[in-house]
């Protein structure tokens, strides 16, 4: 892989992991995030949605932290012994232009799986902010990692669609029926990206066939109440 992915003096991985000790409780997102559950390749920057606890923390530690002010909302960035980060506020930050998804309902859906002090996100709500990332940057080198990485998180067990459509529902401030043909987009890319073995493109049909079908679910509504006798 290209030196944009390698960490061979382990540097970064001593910044994430005094950071999950110092900024404790936070939530470790991006690629750090699939690195912990599925290996293979790590980033170069950090990326993290902080707690009003620790945000206090934030400001004593980094120097250069500054706000960043976009459409999406708000976010900190800073360097931390020469690694970037990419700090999100609950209630203040979005991932994704396109998808849009609130920092603070992700965080209300943590993983019982954990890494070092960081809480992680729920498998379906992580490959829900790598698909953020990848409708906005496909084209990119990191938008080809994104879809790598949606694809090795796709194989674990235990990705339930329904509970990826509650939270990309929740969380999106798109309206419920524009999210099935987004997300659909979203799977599409990653065969667009990726030359896919037969076995893989089983894999990304169907889960694109189970969680559009469940966005669609949702987005009917619930189903009327029989009438009374």
């Amino acid at each position: 892989m290209p030196n944009l992915y390698e960490d061979a003096n382990g540097v970064i991985r001593a910044v994430v992991d005094r950071l999950g000790s110092e900024l404790e409780p936070s939530i470790l997102i991006g690629g750090w995030a699939t690195f912990v559950r599925v290996g293979g390749e790590i980033s170069l920057d950090i990326d993290l949605i902080t707690s009003q606890q620790s945000r206090h923390k934030l400001e004593q530690m980094m120097t250069d932290l500054s706000p960043s002010n976009n459409h999406q909302g708000r976010k900190l960035r800073a360097t931390f012994d020469d690694v970037h980060l990419d700090i999100y506020l609950p209630f203040e930050s979005q991932l994704g232009s396109k998808l849009r998804l609130k920092v603070e309902v992700l965080a209300e859906y943590p993983d019982e799986l954990s890494f070092e002090k960081w809480t992680l996100l729920r498998l379906e709500a992580h490959i829900g902010t790598k698909m953020a990332a990848l409708l906005d940057r496909h084209y990119s080198e990191k938008g080809q990692k994104d879809a790598r990485e949606i694809l090795a998180l796709l194989k674990l067990e235990g990705v339930d669609p329904v509970i990826a459509a509650e939270v990309l529902d929740r969380a999106s401030t798109l309206d419920i029926l524009n999210l099935p043909t987004m997300i659909g987009e979203a799977f599409d890319l990653i065969g667009a990206i990726l030359p896919l073995s037969k076995a893989d493109q089983k894999i990304v049909a169907a889960a694109k066939k189970s969680w559009v079908a469940e966005l669609q679910l949702r987005g009917a509504g619930p189903q009327q109440s029989r009438p009374r006798l």
